[in-house]
């Protein structure tokens, strides 16, 4: 019973994550396999974690990415991928 507290304890952090997107500037100008490094002030994310980028201009426009590494402590490299369902 435990583990499976805990494996639904996992998801429900791994979607609030998810949530927050990260906003960057020119985003329509971004296409699968370009890696960028944005500004990030959550420690939580991890190499391969997905998240979502969107345009500091509001719009309905989402942009898909996996962190490839850390750096430092506030910027992340990530890596654009095809959109995820």
């Amino acid at each position: 019973m435990k583990v499976w507290v805990m494996v639904l304890l996992m998801a429900l952090l791994g979607v609030a994550h998810a949530a927050q997107p990260i906003k960057v500037k020119m985003l329509a100008s971004l296409s699968p396999g370009d890696e960028i490094v944005v500004s990030s002030t959550a420690n939580t994310y991890r190499k391969g974690d997905a998240l979502s980028l969107v345009d500091v201009i509001p719009g309905p426009e989402v942009v898909h990415a996996r962190v490839v590494e850390r750096i430092g402590t506030s910027k992340l490299k990530v890596r654009v991928v095809a959109e995820e369902s």
